[in-house]
């Protein structure tokens, strides 16, 4: 369990946060208060571990500011030249679609293997809600969309880790009911936990991808201690989940041991 957790950590680069003064939903910055504490929030993909504050320049336009905006929020990347008018990028800007009241666009610079998804609120405005530069190693070939599940509108991005760890970069966002603000549903400390619960000793989850938002589901292969890396031989466990505010609460969990290891339970 210790290396499925260290590895997650590592590979996933621990999806960061940025906390900014950009407008909420409404047009207007968030305020402290019952019904909407909190501010707005940048999560990156960018090899880095710690969090920074940062208050972005807002945008009118779609890709204003665009580059001063990149040299805030990626400041170890971006701050090192004395311009990043002189860093070449070509950002080619996608529509995705309408979710929770924000119009979203993905932008992505192949050749730069920059990523972001960008909110266009009522007012007008255009705020960075994820932001992926290259030292996160994740593709940038796939693109965000928007679904629904158990009546929650979400919106979904998920892009693979090269290597054979099978490993994901996955946000699903939804809107927090009190703040109004984008909230990242999946928390792999749910995941962990159940794990945990109900794995025998020396057993544990060694590659990634086994979450299905459609279906709120977690299922995959379990190692046992001296597995080969493409040979687990722990039988397979399924957790399934319900979404609770902007958390994800598991009601469901089974783990099926392989038959050999049943035979050995037996004796």
């Amino acid at each position: 369990m210790r290396r499925l957790i260290s590895e997650f950590i590592c590979i996933t680069i621990g999806v960061l946060l940025v906390c900014t003064g950009c407008p909420n939903a409404s047009g207007n910055r968030p305020t402290a208060g019952p019904h909407n504490s909190g501010e707005w929030k940048v999560w990156l993909a960018d090899g880095k571990s710690d969090t920074i504050s940062v208050d972005l320049l807002e945008a009118k336009e779609l890709l204003e500011n665009y580059e001063a905006n990149l040299a805030l929020i990626h400041p170890w990347e971006f701050g090192k030249y004395s311009s990043t008018e002189h860093v070449p990028h070509n950002p080619k800007v996608t529509p995705i679609g309408m979710w929770c009241g924000y119009m979203v666009y993905d932008i992505t610079d192949k050749a730069q293997v920059i990523k972001q998804i960008m909110l266009k609120d009522r007012s007008g405005n255009h705020s960075v809600l994820y932001s992926q530069i290259p030292e996160c190693t994740c593709s940038v070939d796939d693109l965000p969309y928007v679904t629904r599940v158990d009546g929650v509108e979400i919106l979904a991005y998920r892009t693979r880790v090269p290597g054979t760890d099978g490993f994901y970069l996955e946000c699903y966002f939804v809107e927090d009911s009190e703040t109004h603000l984008p909230a990242n549903l999946l928390d792999m400390t749910s995941i962990y936990e159940t794990l945990k619960q109900i794995l025998p000793e020396r057993h544990s989850v060694e590659k990634g991808g086994g979450f299905d938002i459609q279906t709120l589901t977690f299922k995959n292969s379990v190692w046992k201690e001296g597995d080969g890396h493409h040979c687990p031989t722990g039988g397979d466990v399924e957790i399934r989940f319900k979404i609770e505010g902007t958390r994800l609460v598991s009601v469901y969990s089974k783990y099926e041991p392989s038959s050999l290891d049943a035979i050995e339970d037996e004796k």
